[in-house]
């Protein structure tokens, strides 16, 4: 189980021994998709640290997604540790293997990106 560190929704991932598939849960609950009734789920998910500032007095945060910092490739059960890079604000962010520098290849399917500021990390929680 991944506990994401948002107390806005207290979300969660929970890894489906069944279906190979990560389930998705707003506090203590699973969410359901209004148009097919069944669990959201992904068959991959990516988890990044980034920087932030606060974009106004109202606390809407800007997330800094230029440049490169360190994250995790949640497949079949298993945590990775990756990092990731982006050059510029229209290109593509690209995903490597931490321990071997590749680029990863994701599972064919929906993906889950969260985004977690850089101040927040070390809340993550992945048992």
């Amino acid at each position: 189980m991944v506990k994401l560190p948002f107390p806005h929704n207290k979300s969660e991932l929970h890894y489906n021994e069944e279906t190979k598939t990560y389930d998705y849960y707003e506090y203590d609950m699973a969410h359901i998709d209004a148009l097919d009734g069944e669990i959201t789920s992904f068959k991959n998910a990516i988890i990044q640290s980034c920087g932030f500032f606060e974009y106004d007095d109202n606390g809407y945060m800007m997330y800094d997604m230029i440049g490169a910092n360190s994250g995790y490739y949640l497949t079949e059960g298993k945590a990775i540790p990756i990092t990731w890079a982006k050059v510029e604000e229209a290109g593509r962010t690209y995903f490597y293997n931490k321990e071997t520098g590749e680029e990863i290849t994701m599972n064919v399917g929906k993906t889950y990106i969260a985004l977690v500021p850089s101040d927040n990390w070390a809340k993550l929680s992945i048992e």
